[in-house]
């Protein structure tokens, strides 16, 4: 079942993974450092780089992993979401083996565990996305699991692994997971009156692991830059992110609520059930002064990362997703537990309005999540008819869930039929690239750049232009500048919005400039001699030496 579990995770992770162009903002950055680090030689791996510059957003080692898989497999939107794509696969078997660890009286709760974690809806959109979130989860994973076996067992193999993993952690987020980790030991230690082990040899030699793992990189980059990487790194993406809101619509204590609700389903329409179980569980075993609390240490491990991002001031939807392993394995020995006790085999009138109250939940959130795709569709490139496919499936599931009675393995019904969906209904968007990528614009762009020459964005920040463009991009914010460009240069090529060819029109006199194509609410210029005056695209007539055919191919 493990092996039916970890295939059908790796199919459905694996299949049209290359389907949709790297989307803005996230994914071609991380594509695009990958590539030059690929392409950089094994000596320019110590430092990410970015257009040619360094670059501290995030530590090396999705990086690393990203160009180890672009020199095996090329440069291209498979490769850099393959390691996402793996280590997605791994997290549900570190997830099943966490489960068998903290509750193997439940023969079933590792396989509940994994599959609830592998069917929740953003576990299937990370593992297909070139972002560090997934390479996060499974480190934080493994070393939390890593440690409270140690616990356990007293052995010292365990608590190697938590702080191999540890620091590998620090090599993917940053101090933040050294926080979260070493919070998450102290409380669990303490609660469960183990005290003394914050001073065992054994926990000091996993700690000095983790610093042997991530510090040689840090000590590397602070000897080779300075006050670039302690101000760029630890300063602007670590204290001033958390510190500081970058958007005020994130800025809410309770933004990450909706976001587990709709991250987690549909599970986290059982999650509730899952947590006030082990709640009781948790406070009967702290009662009973015990040392062992499987439920105690799950539950501290959400809440520990809950709260630590609720107080951030800057949030990302993903910032939470850490935590779901952990509530993965607390649902899983929860359905495992009704699956197997006498009370679920009988239809009681308790059981059924167990069953009505997550499936009007559930029926309540499709509704809210359909009027809100169609709301959304067009900024983030949503097919109408996937929405309506969904809709569909959710519609069709909901006399299946009746008809299966109280039974706990209800829900899992709909969330087989929402994978399965998604994974089919992934390669639709392609039809609605041009929303979420600027890969065809940069691609078009690229045949009309003269040889040598750059690609100017004006005013513009999308990453995917670097990514898919063949020659340099330049992004510009200065207008005053860009139109003296504009007349001293003939031939110079820059994409900016259509408002702001006005304004260099009307305010500081360009004309000598001609429209080859608008895309993707963008317009595609290019400079020309002053004699040939300016004017809007016309199909078939280009300034470059390039026919038009050869641009549409790429639109």
């Amino acid at each position: 079942m493990l092996l039916a579990l970890l295939l059908g995770t790796a199919w459905l992770t694996l299949w049209s993974l290359g389907s949709l162009p790297l989307t803005d903002v996230d994914e071609p950055v991380y594509g695009q450092v990958g590539r030059e680090m690929a392409h950089a030689g094994w000596a320019g791996w110590l430092t990410p780089h970015l257009g040619g510059q360094p670059w501290f957003d995030k530590p090396p080692l999705f990086y690393w992993l990203t160009a180890l898989s672009m020199r095996a497999w090329g440069v291209s939107e498979w490769s850099a979401r393959l390691p996402s794509a793996l280590l997605a696969v791994a997290l549900v078997a570190a997830t099943y083996a966490l489960a068998r660890r903290c509750f193997p009286q439940e023969r079933r709760a590792g396989l509940w565990a994994g599959f609830a974690l592998a069917t929740c809806v953003q576990f299937f959109l990370l593992a297909r996305a070139a972002v560090t979130d997934m390479t996060l989860a499974l480190t934080l994973t493994l070393a939390l699991g890593a440690l409270y076996a140690w616990t356990q067992t007293g052995r010292g193999r365990w608590v190697a692994l938590a702080g191999a993993m540890t620091g590998l952690a620090a090599l993917t987020k940053g101090p933040v997971a050294l926080v979260l980790i070493g919070v998450q030991a102290v409380a669990y230690l303490l609660l469960t009156r183990q005290a003394r082990r914050l001073l065992s040899a054994a926990l000091w030699g996993g700690l000095g692991l983790c610093l042997l793992v991530s510090l040689p990189w840090y000590g590397a980059m602070i000897h080779l830059h300075g006050r670039l990487f302690i101000d760029g790194f630890l300063g602007a993406n670590n204290v001033t992110r958390y510190l500081q809101a970058e958007h005020s619509a994130t800025s809410s204590p309770l933004f990450f609520v909706p976001v587990l609700l709709g991250g987690f389903f549909p599970w986290s329409l059982l999650l509730p059930g899952a947590l006030a179980a082990a709640w009781r569980q948790g406070r009967s075993e702290w009662a009973e002064r015990s040392m062992d609390s499987p439920a105690l240490f799950l539950l501290l491990w959400i809440t520990l990362v809950f709260v630590f991002f609720s107080a951030s001031q800057s949030k990302l939807i993903t910032y939470i997703f850490p935590l779901y392993p952990a509530a993965a394995v607390l649902v899983g020995a929860w359905l495992a537990s009704a699956v197997h006790t006498q009370e679920a085999k009988t239809a009681t009138r308790a059981e059924t309005f167990r069953l009505l109250v997550p499936l009007g939940l559930y029926v309540a959130l499709s509704l809210a999540l359909v009027i809100l795709l169609f709301s959304v569709r067009a900024k983030y490139g949503i097919a109408p008819q996937t929405i309506i496919v969904w809709a569909s499936v959710w519609a069709a599931t909901i006399p299946f869930c009746l008809a299966l009675g109280p039974r706990a393995w209800a829900i899992p019904g709909v969330a087989v039929a929402w994978l399965l969906l998604s994974a089919w209904c992934s390669p639709t968007w392609r039809t609605q690239e041009t929303e979420v990528s600027d890969r065809r614009l940069a691609q078009a762009a690229s045949l009309v750049v003269p040889p040598g020459g750059s690609l100017y964005a004006l005013g513009l920040k999308h990453p995917s232009l670097r990514f898919y463009a063949r020659c340099p991009v330049v992004y510009e914010d200065d207008h005053a500048q860009a139109a003296a460009d504009l007349k001293a240069h003939p031939g110079a090529v820059y994409v900016l919005r259509p408002e702001v060819l006005d304004e260099l029109r009307e305010k500081y006199g360009v004309v000598n400039c001609r429209e080859l194509l608008r895309f993707r609410r963008t317009v595609l210029i290019q400079a020309t001699p002053a004699r040939w005056g300016g004017g809007a695209a016309v199909p078939g007539h280009f300034t470059a030496p390039v026919r038009a055919r050869e641009i549409t191919e790429h639109l």
